[in-house]
């Protein structure tokens, strides 16, 4: 779980610039890993998608701050890596939309 605050939002910004972005076949050896118990794979595959969180969280946050809604999208993101089907034709991102 983040933990974001005003204090560290800057911070956390910078931080999630850094975190690679990862190919489809990347993407999914990642989430096998985390599906199996990786706590590392599962860090992993979420600082690569953190800016896909920030995104969606600032799209969608509405009348509440855009910290409020990262800490609100990113167990989504979390449950999704847990329960996606790396079968699926379905993109992995359209998938953690739902389940944000």
């Amino acid at each position: 779980m983040i933990n974001v605050t005003k204090e560290t939002f800057d911070e956390f910004m910078i931080e999630c610039g850094k975190a690679p972005l990862l190919t489809s076949e990347q993407e999914i050896f990642y989430i096998k890993q985390a599906q199996q118990g990786s706590q590392r794979a599962m860090q992993t595959i979420c600082n690569a998608n953190m800016r896909f969180v920030v995104s969606f969280a600032n799209a969608q946050r509405g009348d509440i701050d855009i910290i409020s809604a990262i800490h609100i999208a990113e167990p989504g993101l979390t449950h999704a890596v847990k329960t996606y089907d790396t079968a699926s034709e379905i993109k992995f991102h359209a998938y953690a939309v739902e389940c944000m």
